[in-house]
């Protein structure tokens, strides 16, 4: 709250699925490849405007895209293959 007291609501388990379903529907094509891939913004940081839809991917970065959701195994060899 404003005035830095907190407020405690009940949340019925159903009720917050659908909404969350729902916020999930209006995400980016790039954000819901990367939420299938179980990274963060920092680690797939490259796609960050296009979630914010800020930006829009150029042809190379489409193919990414297409390769992370076809192959997401190629996309996370790659992060550990970076990481090691």
């Amino acid at each position: 709250m404003p005035d830095g007291s907190i407020r405690r609501t009940l949340i019925a388990p159903k009720t917050h699925q659908a909404k969350q379903a729902r916020a999930w529907k209006a995400k980016t094509e790039a954000a819901k490849i990367r939420h299938d891939l179980n990274l963060t913004q920092a680690d797939f940081a490259t796609i960050r405007k296009w979630e914010r839809g800020t930006g829009q991917p150029s042809g190379a970065a489409k193919t990414l895209l297409i390769v992370a959701r076809q192959h997401p195994e190629v996309i996370r060899e790659a992060l550990a293959a970076d990481q090691g």
